[in-house]
């Protein structure tokens, strides 16, 4: 196969793949990127198990704008599922905190979408998860590398 098929098959295996829409936000009643995002909020406890973090770490961890995430933010500030507190050692620094509604989306969809991979791996079997895995483990870091050397995707 040449370089320019190659290069056609991943385009319409990514496109085919998207259109199968693994991640439904409508049937989970959440969208992609805000699982994402509480996710990642979740991810960072405190010590004493409050979970929050600065609007910049996110932005940062999730590889967005701090604009991008404050209007993400905004809405799921309206669905009840964070709120914002100001640091008391530092009022220019404000924290996203997860609120107990917050947990019970992000328990509810997890529990889904984890159903939905356990079936895709049990299908794809032990070898081909783990070589599916190594492989999207190598595209991270190529795409990683070229972030950090200042290239952009498209």
């Amino acid at each position: 196969m040449t370089t320019k098929q190659q290069r056609m098959k991943l385009l319409e295996s990514l496109i085919r793949l998207k259109k199968q829409r693994v991640f439904d936000g409508n049937a989970l009643n959440i969208h992609p990127g805000e699982f994402h995002m509480l996710h990642a909020i979740c991810y960072h406890s405190t010590k004493e198990g409050e979970a929050k973090i600065r609007v910049s770490e996110l932005a940062e961890y999730m590889h967005v704008s701090v604009p991008a995430v404050s209007q993400m933010l905004r809405g799921m500030e309206t669905r009840g599922w964070i709120r914002r507190a100001m640091s008391e050692e530092d009022r220019r620094v404000c924290y996203v905190v997860l609120t107990d509604e917050g947990r019970k989306s992000l328990r509810n969809a997890a529990k889904r979408i984890s159903g939905k991979i356990d079936y895709m791996l049990e299908r794809l079997g032990p070898e081909d998860t783990e070589q599916l895995l190594r492989l999207f483990d190598r595209l991270e870091e190529i795409l990683e590398e070229d972030r950090k050397e200042g290239k952009t995707s498209l």
